[in-house]
C-alpha cells in the first residue's frame, strides 16, 4: 500500500469486509505496527515510536471515532470528553470541562452533558464520541465505520458534521461500507485483498 493524504482532505476508505480497511486505519493510528515499510504522519515516523511515545503522540494528533462509540459507561458524557485532555495534559485543569461543554455544543449535545452514555440514543452517542475525538484539537480525525450503526437520517447528520470539520481545516479518513457517503467525499480509496485498487480524487 502506498498512500499519501494531504492536510484538509476528506478521504473515504472503502472495500469489502476483510479487505484490509481497518488494518490500514490501525497502521495510521499506530494501533497496529507494520512488519515492513513506513508510516509517516506530519513528519513523525510513527512506526518507530515506543508504546509510550505512541500513546502520547496519538492523544495529541489523532482523534479516533469507532463504530461502537466506545464511551466509558460509568462516566458522564462530559467526563468522557474531559478524559483525553486529562490523559495528555492538554489545557488547564479548570478549562477542560468548559472546553468539553463547547465541543458538546458543537455536536448539539450540550443539554446531555450530565447524563451517562447509556441514556443517549445511538446517534447521540456517536456525536458524543466525535466530540471526545476532538477533545485535544487533533489535526486528523480517523473514523472506522462511524455511521455503520446509525439510521440514514442520523448518519447524514454525522456526515454533515464531518464536512464542517473538514471546512475548518481538519483532515478526515473515514472507513465506510456506505457507497452513497463515499461518493460525497473529496476522494475515495478502494482497498481489496490488502491493496489499494483505486484512488479517485
Amino acid at each position: 500500500v502506498d498512500l499519501s493524504v494531504n492536510c484538509g482532505e476528506f478521504v473515504a476508505v472503502i472495500g469489502k469486509s476483510g479487505s484490509g480497511k481497518s488494518t490500514l486505519i490501525n497502521m495510521i493510528t499506530g494501533i497496529d505496527r507494520p512488519t515492513s515499510g513506513e508510516v509517516n504522519i506530519g513528519g513523525v515516523a510513527v512506526h518507530k515510536l515506543t508504546e509510550n511515545q505512541l500513546a502520547m503522540w496519538r492523544g495529541r494528533n489523532i482523534g479516533v471515532v469507532f463504530q461502537f462509540f466506545q464511551l466509558l459507561p460509568t462516566l458522564s458524557v462530559l467526563d468522557n470528553i474531559v478524559l483525553p485532555m486529562d490523559f495528555c495534559g492538554c489545557y488547564d485543569t479548570e478549562e477542560r470541562p468548559r472546553r468539553a461543554l463547547e465541543l458538546l455544543e458543537l455536536v448539539g449535545l450540550a443539554d446531555q452533558a450530565g447524563k451517562l452514555p447509556t441514556a443517549l440514543s445511538g446517534g447521540q452517542q456517536q456525536r458524543a464520541a466525535i466530540a471526545r475525538a476532538l477533545a485535544n484539537d487533533p489535526p486528523i480525525l480517523v473514523a472506522d465505520e462511524p455511521t455503520g450503526n446509525l439510521d440514514s437520517a442520523t448518519a447524514d447528520a454525522v456526515f454533515s458534521l464531518f464536512e464542517n470539520l473538514v471546512a475548518q481545516g481538519r483532515t478526515i479518513l473515514m472507513v465506510t461500507h456506505d457507497n452513497d457517503l463515499a461518493r460525497r467525499v473529496q476522494r475515495s480509496v478502494q482497498v481489496s485483498d490488502g491493496r489499494i485498487v483505486s484512488d479517485h480524487g
